[in-house]
C-alpha cells in the first residue's frame, strides 16, 4: 500500500504546484491549520492528515487520484489510524506537511516530491518499527 500511496502522492503533489490556483492554496492550508492545531494538542492528527492530503489530490487537477484513493480507503484508514495504537505515528512527519505545503504555494514541483518523499519515509519508518 506504501508503494501504491507513494507512487500516487508524489505525483499529485508535484501536480498541485503546477496547477494549484489561490482557492486550492487556501484549502491546502486550512487543511494544515486545522492538523497542526490538532497535533499541537494530542501529538497526532489521522484523520485532518488525511483532510490534508486530500486536498493536495484535489488541487491536482486529476480526479483520478481521489478515485484510486477511494479503492484503497480501508487500508488509508487503517495506516491513519496508526495514531490510535502509538500517539507519536508519525509525528515526526509534520514538519515536512508545513513545507509540503510551501513547495506547492510556491510552485516548486521538484520540492513537493521531495517533502512528499520525506514524509512517507518516516511513516514507513514507522510502520516498520511497529511491526517488529
Amino acid at each position: 500500500m506504501l508503494e501504491v500511496r507513494r507512487g500516487l502522492e508524489v505525483e499529485a503533489s508535484a501536480l498541485a504546484a503546477m496547477r494549484a490556483g489561490a482557492a486550492d492554496l487556501e484549502r491546502i492550508e486550512s487543511k494544515l491549520l486545522i492538523m497542526e492545531a490538532v497535533h499541537r494538542e494530542k501529538g497526532c492528527a489521522g484523520p485532518e492528515d488525511l483532510a490534508f492530503h486530500l486536498s493536495i489530490y484535489d488541487a491536482s487537477g486529476n480526479p483520478i487520484f481521489n478515485q484510486l484513493l477511494s479503492q484503497m480507503r480501508e487500508s488509508v484508514q487503517t495506516l491513519f489510524g496508526m495514531s490510535r495504537v502509538r500517539v507519536d505515528f508519525a509525528a515526526r512527519s509534520f514538519p515536512f506537511h508545513r513545507e509540503l505545503f510551501e513547495a506547492i504555494a510556491a510552485k516548486d514541483p521538484d520540492a513537493a516530491r521531495a517533502k512528499t518523499l520525506s514524509i512517507l519515509a518516516i511513516v514507513e519508518e514507522d510502520i516498520k518499527d511497529m511491526i517488529k
